[in-house]
């Protein structure tokens, strides 16, 4: 995961700006980026996914009139980047971040629709002087932002905005409070902060001359009884693991406990990566643990297996940190250790 912040207006500074930076730099440190004019300011914590050496950000089109940050991936990249090239834009490398730059600069916001992936990113068109931030279609990457008088700013995390300084007293959101007790996570547009919202899922928010506009651009599809043919499943599937899998250009990993989602996945991307695939698989030690699932998966699969036995003790002892790297308190923290196992092998972990 990428970290990305970014500030306009008044109290847009290139002091603001590194410290959103360094509160969530645990994010991705393999590349600092940062773009800076009157009155605009972004930034990203890059962790390097794709095109690892040329894919710096902010990226840009021929111009330097569009620029972008993203976190996540644009799964479709390679397609759009020919689509693109045949008609006339000229590309400096091989990263997604500067195929959503270009695709903008053709498309404008029709782009969003044609991004396959998991994403939150932001856009700030020079010409016109406004920015855009929008996330993928479910929410799977978090993105939030906050208004305080004529200055925007938008980050992956409420630290990294609180860190800029912009909001004196930060207060807490009773009914996001009383919805993490109920459900034990956050719908949005809410966040713990009255100060700070979340960009909902499949939105756009566009910021011009010190106003929000926010709008979906794309609706769930309509349900239906009627049950789509096996085929047709299995080929979504297949094709959407596979394709997450190929357009990594460093190694991946995925989590498995041995049930029917993790062990799909495994299937479908151990046929993919020449070099192995690793797998996780996180135990307390009590019978309801799935190791024995696990390891029968593994096996079949050929993966490298790694097994991880937590008990209540580290839990304790790690808790303060755990919290710190939420992006937002939730009930089940578990998943800090077996993210924290797969993170000392690589950067890419399926699940």
């Amino acid at each position: 995961m990428c970290g990305i912040v970014g500030l306009v207006g008044d109290q847009a500074s290139r002091e603001s700006l590194l410290k959103m930076l360094d509160a969530i730099k645990h994010r991705g440190r393999d590349d600092l980026g940062t773009y800076e004019d009157e009155g605009i300011c972004l930034g990203c914590d890059r962790l390097a996914i794709v095109d690892v050496d040329g894919g710096r950000q902010p990226a840009t089109n021929e111009s330097g009139t569009v620029l972008t940050v993203l976190n996540g991936e644009i799964y479709n990249h390679r397609e759009l980047r020919a689509q693109l090239q045949e008609m006339g834009h000229r590309f400096t490398s091989l990263s997604d971040t500067e195929v959503v730059a270009h695709s903008y600069e053709e498309w404008g916001q029709e782009s969003f629709t044609r991004f396959h992936g998991m994403f939150g990113l932001a856009i700030w068109d020079d010409g016109k002087e406004i920015l855009l931030i929008a996330r993928d279609r479910v929410g799977i990457k978090p993105l939030y932002y906050s208004k305080v008088g004529n200055t925007f700013a938008f980050a992956s995390e409420p630290k990294a905005i609180l860190a800029a300084n912009l909001i004196d007293t930060p207060t807490v959101n009773l009914s996001a409070v009383a919805q993490l007790l109920e459900v034990g996570y956050f719908l949005g547009p809410m966040s713990m902060f009255n100060e700070i919202e979340q960009l909902p899922p499949a939105s756009l928010l566009t910021y011009a001359e010190s106003s929000t506009l926010l709008e979906a651009y794309w609706h769930p599809p309509a349900y239906s009884d009627e049950m789509p043919r096996d085929e047709a499943v299995k080929k979504a599937l297949r094709d959407s693991v596979v394709r997450q899998t190929e357009t990594s250009d460093v190694p991946v990993a995925a989590f498995l406990s041995g049930g029917l989602d993790t062990s799909t996945v495994v299937a479908l991307a151990s046929r993919v990566r020449p070099e192995g695939l690793r797998t996780f698989c996180m135990g307390f030690g009590e019978h309801t643990d799935e190791f024995e699932d696990a390891r029968l998966v593994a096996e079949t699969f050929g993966t490298d297996h790694h097994e991880l036995l937590i008990d209540a003790s580290q839990a304790i002892q790690t808790f303060p940190r755990m919290i710190w790297h939420s992006e937002m308190p939730k009930v089940n923290l578990y998943s800090w250790f077996v993210n924290e196992a797969a993170s000392k092998f690589g950067k890419v972990c399926l699940s």
